[in-house]
């Protein structure tokens, strides 16, 4: 399964790792999850606490259980964590291959070449702003990327970047 929420890249991955943390090691329920990530990150709203658990989940770093959320150790190291992000997180893949092929690209650049793999239901809940909330969704997927190396940023464009795993 690959997962779509995630929430707006931090400033560095120390971040990740703090909310990380906020996950206890006994499982509990998602509010209290939330309750503990909020705690941990400024001006959070339901929502995007909800997509940080969805993005633990992504990079194997957190389990969804019977009765709640635990956090899974060790914490991984970067590298670990870039290859979780690419294989779990949707739209990573596509972003790395266009950039592969077209060497760099923009945000919008970036959502047209992405715009073809997202689901039916998707646009048709929002008819009207689904593009803009997908423009979106790609710039936090670059900007994830960019924090687990996997692109690089030069003004308002990406690239691969030159030690990309596994590429």
């Amino acid at each position: 399964m690959r997962f779509k929420a995630i929430p707006p890249p931090p400033a560095s991955l120390v971040t990740l790792e703090e909310t990380w943390r906020a996950v206890p090691l006994v499982p509990e329920t998602e509010g209290t999850c939330c309750e503990r990530i909020a705690g941990k990150i400024d001006r959070v709203d339901l929502d995007e606490t909800r997509r940080w658990l969805a993005l633990l989940r992504a990079l194997d770093i957190v389990e969804k259980g019977a009765i709640g959320y635990v956090r899974v150790r060790p914490y991984p190291e970067t590298d670990e964590l870039a290859m979780r992000y690419r294989a779990n997180v949707f739209g990573v893949n596509e972003l790395i291959d266009h950039l592969d092929n077209h060497g760099t690209a923009d945000i919008e650049t970036a959502f047209t070449a992405i715009e073809d793999v997202v689901p039916p239901w998707e646009r048709h809940r929002n008819p009207n702003t689904w593009e803009d909330a997908w423009r979106e969704r790609v710039a936090h997927l670059l900007a994830w990327g960019e924090l687990f190396g996997i692109f690089e940023r030069a003004d308002d464009r990406f690239s691969l970047a030159p030690n990309l795993i596994g590429s």
